[in-house]
């Protein structure tokens, strides 16, 4: 039921009318009211009524007949964590170090539910009464002190509710009542109610009353109530004298929500009961609304709750995307909303429309000299970069009203900027915003839009032509796969996917926007098809590289590749979003213009909308929720994509029986790629992150998320999967494949691309002129619990950590050591229990890269894993333990041969990427080192129940020298494949000092960390522990930088804060001022876009000795921000002149 569905989602109580209601009014205005005397619960007219030997007689004021409303169920009811006999509202109702731990709403027999389920009409409703109790439950006594009285001084009788049960915890708590009714105030003119109306003359509206209007006693001071409740403070207005103060905090204030499904009375102004509760909503800070059968009546509650539980967003970090030697540059920022208001339509209904993405492109300019790099706004549409015209955009986070806003400043051409105005982000022209392109996006109109779905591996295009054409065969086929019944829910389902608006489904249609006057039902125009993006980052296919081959490797093939005009041509931006696809939208082309202020222009037909979209299989049986009403947010494809270029076909004229084994070619005549001539190809690897099940469909476990159904025998459809798609034809993409498994859990785990050389002509050596065999590593990630009080993903594993390693070129079905492989076990045969690990995307190395006479020359050597694991610190376990793993490739093909060991355990989770850097030179050893840099932390979640996720446990930074590089035993400058060596905490120097030492220990030389700020006041505002949730990124100057987060202890406060942390690589010191260089751009998710300038920080910015900056409140994203620094040298001569 709606109960139900919200419970964990708002704190619910429950209030009804009191038995008869009527003690004002009983014998004056209305008929005194009798009972029986030997049944007060019946209502009697005569002794007649009653069961013998009972009397009917007038029931007695304040006890039988009592005006107004009592409490049936209070708001978060349940019982102290502890001392569990004793019934709470809020801990203050609990010992010392005690919580209060909610019931719930119950069910049919216990609690709310059951309460609802035995309300009767037995009273006259009177509202005005009864909002007036409610206004005094909510309202906390001024005389108290514990936090858990409510004002007896607005509250009719003393039975009504009780004075110690006060449901408001904290100031930014939001107080709501939502009223239910088909009918008219009556029975409602209590002196102290009329009084207190009568006295607030601010209100407006009517409070007088006749014996007529309203009939039956009624009164029309509820909206005046309403008023009073929204605009002065709850917990201090006077009774006596009309107060002015207003409310300053959330739980100072009651808005009001008024369902309707009734008839007018026909009486005129405030008597007619849809004018008097229509001024009711509206004085409470809301608008009324109406229902006229039972099946609009749910829909319509759950649309009043709806609003009762829901700003931009944005999850993601901004990618920019340039080209060396250009000064204009795109950035991509994605952004959701958990709501948005459009406003009104043209009938004045209200548009509110939830959990909606965009996707904007914005112009970045890059200031040959740093300085003046700015992010801009394509001010008059053009999609020309023009330093004049185009203003300077700064996205900010206001904390005085908890908005993303844009500041907009004018620019002389000279670099000098003017403040124009600070407006919301939907007043800013984008070169293009993919939401909004959508949205106008007629369906029915070629080139029709591109749903691209794979059912049991197969890949099936469905446009709005194919959807006439369809035969039932293949609805029959598909509602196995959407967990559906019929073949008519089956294409209605896959309709509103695609994009028009369904009868009875979840409304996202939205009028007098973006130049759209109505939506279009039959078109789908003004249909917001963009789910909600939240973390998965923008991910750019361009004419840039997408890999270093060519140079790293010297790789004319590779070369020959990328400089086709297939290549050069292409451009798209890949996003996932959690309405069960990922989008490819059209890029466009960005060109150098040498004009003047004039500096680049984006061209291409088409730039801004989506060019396809990809469903997975086994996200199909979860989109039927997407379509209904009360959906309140699962997520889909929820993670960020990986673009890389592989060789992995088999050209022309190879007769190796393995790809890896066919000699790695690239052909280009005229600048086309002839694709059956060339190797190459290139790949997006993506995941549904916390998308699907992490269970099979028989799992017999409670607070698990199983799959949904079995198909065709298989249990396990369904579960949260990865997948791979060719998009070396961007426009035309096709499948590779797409794996889950019951131990992958959750596919939060960013894969790393390994690439192994295959054999020379009948010899085992290593031929670096082979295609190679390439590989996408996962590690298994968290599979679950599901907190149920909170409904909150809880971030742990039940599983043993394992190693899936997928062939990229692999021809589905899956087997088992034959295209895929599973690394359970450590170097000593043992396994990592109750595990899972985090992201691996950059965590793939070569280390003989510099050597191209090495055996190993072009195949990855190693990839590192963090791991997260349980601890268990005087009986209490949390999950805050974990470490760094190595996976040696041997160089192998083969990964069975591959082995598994420990880097340092011990140190906290570590669920982000890792950096490195070569040096050649340890200050300590003079020896080459190979550097590993990672951090600790987790975020999954924050709820009541449990607080924040790993609140107080102090996390660290960490550069660790890796101990099997450059070892005695092994090569020179690479990393000894024979070797499983360890480092320990106690080995490395503590940095945590603010005065750091400016080299490391003695008998500390393997590294050193940083242990971070824990839980406390810092500048002025109470946080939780910092941890690590983002990438580092280290530069070959030595700079090495660390994002951090440190959610807010406040439970009021927004979210938490970013920090920003600037090292010395070597020691974890400051870093010497001539690295301080470029600017670094981060974006929070509170949709801000900070950029900071390295050089002009001052020795005021930093704290931590001179190592940490405050960035802004919000979270960081998890890939490392992206730097805008002093471009590398592009081997190219330049200009020659002889002598």
């Amino acid at each position: 039921g709606l109960v139900q569905n919200f419970d964990g989602l708002i704190r619910m109580g429950l209030m009804s009318f009191n038995f008869n209601g009527s003690a004002t009014e009983s014998g004056s205005s209305l008929p005194v009211t009798k009972v029986c005397s030997n049944d007060k619960s019946k209502v009697c007219t005569t002794d007649i009524d009653c069961l013998s030997p009972g009397t009917c007689a007038a029931a007695a004021s304040g006890t039988e007949n009592r005006d107004g409303s009592a409490i049936l169920h209070y708001i978060g009811y349940g019982h102290c964590s502890t001392t569990t006999t004793t019934p709470c509202a809020t801990k203050a109702n609990c010992p010392a170090g005690e919580k209060c731990v909610s019931d719930g709403v119950g069910d049919h027999t216990t609690w709310m539910v059951k309460a609802i389920d035995d309300l009767k009409a037995a009273s006259w409703p009177p509202f005005a009464e009864s909002f007036y109790n409610a206004v005094g439950y909510f309202a906390k006594s001024p005389a108290d002190t514990t936090g858990k009285t409510s004002r007896t001084d607005l509250r009719i009788n003393a039975s009504d509710f009780s004075d110690t049960m006060n449901p408001s915890e904290y100031r930014c708590q939001n107080n709501n009542i939502l009223l239910i009714s088909d009918g008219m105030s009556t029975a409602d003119r209590n002196a102290a109610v009329d009084n207190l109306a009568k006295l607030y003359t601010a209100a407006g509206g009517s409070t007088s009353w006749t014996a007529s209007c309203p009939q039956y006693a009624g009164s029309v001071n509820l909206d005046n109530l309403a008023w009073i409740a929204k605009n002065r403070n709850i917990n201090s207005f006077s009774t006596s004298t009309a107060s002015t103060a207003t409310p300053q905090e959330k739980n100072e204030f009651i808005k009001t929500y008024v369902v309707f499904n009734g008839a007018s009375n026909g009486q005129s102004g405030e008597c007619n009961s849809e004018t008097l509760l229509t001024n009711t909503a509206t004085n409470g800070g809301t608008s009324i609304y109406k229902a006229e059968d039972p099946a609009a009546l749910s829909d319509t509650i759950a649309a009043a709750l709806r609003e009762i539980a829901a700003g931009s967003a944005s999850g993601t970090a901004a990618s920019i995307v340039s080209n060396r030697g250009q000064s204009g540059a795109n950035l991509i920022t994605a952004i959701f909303y958990p709501e948005k208001d459009f406003g009104k339509d043209a009938n004045g209904l209200d548009q509110k429309r939830t959990w909606i993405g965009d996707l904007q492109n914005y112009w970045y300019y890059f200031d040959p000299y740093i300085a003046n790099s700015t992010i801009r706004k394509d001010t008059n549409g053009d999609k020309i970069l023009d330093l004049k015209d185009d203003y300077r955009i700064d996205f900010i986070f206001d904390d005085a009203t908890s908005k993303t806003l844009v500041k907009r400043y004018n620019d002389d051409g000279l670099g000098s900027y003017t403040l124009i105005n600070q407006v919301e982000p939907d007043a800013l022209k984008a070169l293009w915003k993919a939401g909004v392109e959508l949205y106008k996006r007629d369906l029915t109109a070629s080139p029709y839009r591109k749903l691209l779905i794979n059912k049991a591996g197969t890949l099936f295009t469905l446009t709005t032509g194919e959807f006439a054409t369809l035969t039932s065969t293949l609805w029959t086929d598909l509602k196995s796969y959407l967990n559906v019944s019929d073949n008519t829910t089956a294409e209605n389902v896959m309709k509103y996917i695609y994009g028009y608006d369904i009868s009875g489904y979840r409304k996202r249609t939205v009028s007098g926007y973006a130049g759209v006057t109505t939506a279009n039902m039959a078109t789908g125009v003004g249909d917001w098809k963009l789910g909600d993006v939240v973390t998965s980052t923008p991910k750019v296919q361009s004419d840039r590289p997408q890999s270093g081959y060519h140079l790293d490797y010297g790789d004319a093939t590779y070369e020959t590749y990328i400089n086709s005009t297939n290549y050069k041509n292409r451009g798209m931006v890949y996003v996932g979003a959690n309405d069960g696809a990922l989008h490819a939208i059209t890029l466009g082309k960005v060109s150098s213009l040498a004009d003047g202020t004039k500096k680049a222009q984006l061209t291409g037909s088409g730039v801004g909308t989506e060019e396809w979209a990809f469903v997975p299989a086994n996200a199909l049986p979860y989109l039927k929720y997407f379509t209904d009403p009360n959906y309140t947010h699962l997520y889909y494809v929820d993670t960020s994509t990986l673009v890389f270029d592989a060789s992995i076909n088999k050209p022309t004229g190879c007769s190796a029986s393995e790809y890896w084994n066919c000699e790695r070619k690239a052909s280009a005549p005229s600048g086309n790629l002839d694709l059956a001539g060339t190797s190459w190809r290139t790949v997006l690897i993506g995941s549904m992150g916390l998308g699907g099940a992490s269970r099979g469909a028989d799992a017999t476990c409670s607070n698990c998320v199983k799959a949904p159904m079995n198909v065709d025998g298989f249990k396990e459809h369904g579960l949260s999967s990865v997948f791979a798609l060719n998009v070396t034809d961007p426009k035309n993409p096709t499948l590779m494949w797409e794996f889950s498994h019951p131990d992958l859990g959750y596919t939060t785990s960013e894969p790393a691309i390994v690439r192994i050389n295959g054999k020379k002509d009948a010899s085992p050596d290593p031929d670096t002129g082979k295609n190679g065999r390439w590989f996408a590593v996962f590690a298994s990630g968290p599979t679950g619990p599901i907190d149920a009080a909170s409904h909150q993903f809880m971030g742990k594993s039940d599983k043993p950590l394992k190693f899936f390693v997928i062939d990229v070129n692999a021809t589905p079905p899956f087997v088992q050591n034959s295209n895929y492989w599973i690394i359970d076990k450590l170097n000593d045969n043992t396994q990592i229990e109750n595990a899972f690990g985090g992201s691996l995307v950059s965590n793939a190395v070569d280390t003989d890269k510099g050597n191209r006479y090495a055996a190993g020359f072009y195949s990855t050597d190693v990839v590192y894993a963090g791991y997260v694991t349980p601890e268990t610190v005087g009986g209490v376990t949390t999950w805050t333990n974990g470490g760094l793993l190595r996976l040696m490739t041997k160089e192998d093909p083969n990964p069975a041969n591959w082995v598994l060991s420990k880097v340092i355990d011990n140190v906290g989770p570590v669920t982000a990427s890792i950096d490195k850097l070569y040096d050649d030179a340890d200050k300590v050893s003079g020896k080459p080192v190979l550097w590993l840099y990672f951090g600790a932390g987790r975020y999954f979640y924050k709820n009541n129940t449990d607080g924040i996720d790993s609140a107080d446990n102090q996390m660290a930074l960490f550069g660790v020298k890796e101990p099997c590089y450059h070892t005695t035993t092994g090569p020179s400058k690479d990393i000894d494949q024979t070797c499983t060596t360890s480092v320990s905490l106690s080995s490395l120097t503590n940095q945590s000092s603010n005065t750091p030492n400016e080299s490391l220990e003695t008998g500390k030389t393997n590294g050193w960390y940083i242990n971070l700020d824990g839980t406390g006041t810092y500048g002025g505002k109470d946080f939780k522990a910092e941890r690590v949730i983002t990438t580092p990124s280290v530069r070959t100057n030595g700079l090495l930088q660390f994002t951090t987060f440190k959610p807010t202890a406040d439970i009021c406060g927004f979210g938490g804060e970013t920090m920003f942390w600037l090292l010395n690589y070597a020691t974890g010191a400051a870093p010497p001022p001539g690295t301080l260089k470029g600017k670094v751009t981060i974006q929070l998710s509170t949709g801000a876009i900070v950029v900071i300038d390295l050089s002009k920080l001052s020795s005021g910015s930093f704290s931590r000795g001179g190592r940490q900056i405050d960035v802004g409140v919000g979270k960081p994203p998890a890939p490392p921000p992206p730097a805008d620094t002093l471009k590398k040298p592009v081997k190219r001569v330049l200009h020659i002149q002889e002598r």
